[in-house]
């Protein structure tokens, strides 16, 4: 796009057929990488750009991602129940792995490593194709075994195969209010 830095990114660089799933996988790429300050001014250029309605779910989603990293825990919760709400207004399968792999970043930073890998199970064989969702999913995998028994994971994964990421989202998001002001 002809900038050097992110903060660069504005609406009249990237054009009116900016896709924000390119936006969005670039989010995810700053936060796994740890830089989350870039990685805000990535979401304000996608706040600014717009949303399609079928990707309303983004912008929560990511923040959520974001305030958990930075561990703010009660916040990640608020973004993922609105992510939530807006993906179940989609009833889209795909976006609902998209929040699923959310809720197990929120349950990784909360240390709740077996509500990760619950969320997990649900989406390990479907192929995640927007949010950066495929890359995020792996890190996360790279991150929890050394958090877990690796009997108790599988156990964990299994169960979490065995529902649809949709009810792995509602599941994961009843079993992890408790860790709201962590």
């Amino acid at each position: 796009w002809g900038v050097d830095r992110v903060d660069e990114l504005t609406p009249s660089v990237l054009g009116p057929a900016v896709d924000v799933t390119v936006l969005s996988d670039l989010a995810v790429s700053l936060l796994l990488s740890g830089r989350t300050d870039e990685m805000a001014s990535v979401l304000a250029t996608i706040e600014e750009v717009g949303l399609p309605p079928t990707v309303y779910h983004y912008l929560p989603l990511l923040r959520s991602a974001m305030a958990a990293s930075r561990g703010d825990t009660t916040q990640a919760l608020d973004d993922l129940d609105e992510a939530a709400a807006s993906e179940r207004r989609t009833s889209s399968p795909f976006l609902a792995t998209d929040v699923c792999v959310a809720v197990a970043h929120v349950a990784f930073h909360a240390n709740e490593s077996e509500i990760a890998l619950f969320a997990l199970g649900a989406v390990k064989d479907i192929g995640q194709r927007t949010a950066g969702a495929f890359g995020w999913r792996r890190w996360l995998e790279e991150q929890l075994p050394a958090l877990i028994d690796e009997e108790r994971a599988a156990v964990v994964l299994d169960e979490g195969a065995a529902v649809s990421p949709r009810d792995a989202v509602s599941e994961a998001l009843r079993r992890l209010p408790p860790a709201r002001g962590a």
